[in-house]
């Protein structure tokens, strides 16, 4: 069976719109395919205890692509033999994806926009797409934007 590690930010108990999604998403996934990483939050420990996977969170309140997080998102899709890692925001945890195929051995990787990726795009180059032909996919552009936007969706 496929194995995903899903590493977030993005999850409840902390409350929006973009938490409940991705725990929405989590839940419709096969049992036992999903080990959840998210930074920790408010009854994060009752909340965790309801679901129906594991739900693993660093001391934090929120993650970032750090070494430290690095590591611990590389032992946890290891020990969870995961091969794709979820990210439920592409920014900016998506940055650990090449690391997490070096170290884990992870073959697929799958994040999640939801809008606040696109404004951190605007005005940057991405690996050789530039501005203009960013497709709103932040760091994660060398893999997968090659098409331009039309003019009308640019900032």
């Amino acid at each position: 069976m496929s194995r995903t590690l899903l590493v977030t930010n993005d999850f409840p108990p902390r409350p929006g719109g973009i938490q409940k999604f991705v725990h929405q998403l989590a839940v419709r996934q096969p049992a036992g395919s999903v080990v959840v990483y998210a930074s920790t939050w408010r009854g994060a420990e009752k909340f965790d205890a309801d679901q129906p996977f594991e739900v693993v969170r660093e001391s934090t309140g929120i993650l970032l692509p750090t070494p430290r997080v690095a590591r611990r998102a590389a032992e946890l899709a290891r020990a969870h033999e995961c091969d794709t890692v979820w990210f439920g925001a592409a920014a900016p945890l998506g940055l650990l994806a090449d690391g997490l195929r070096r170290r884990a051995g992870v073959s697929r990787v799958v994040a999640l926009t939801h809008g606040h990726e696109v404004g951190w795009s605007r005005g940057t180059t991405c690996s050789g797409c530039g501005p203009a032909t960013c497709g709103g996919c932040g760091a994660a552009c060398r893999w997968s934007c090659r098409t331009p936007i039309p003019r009308s969706t640019r900032g």
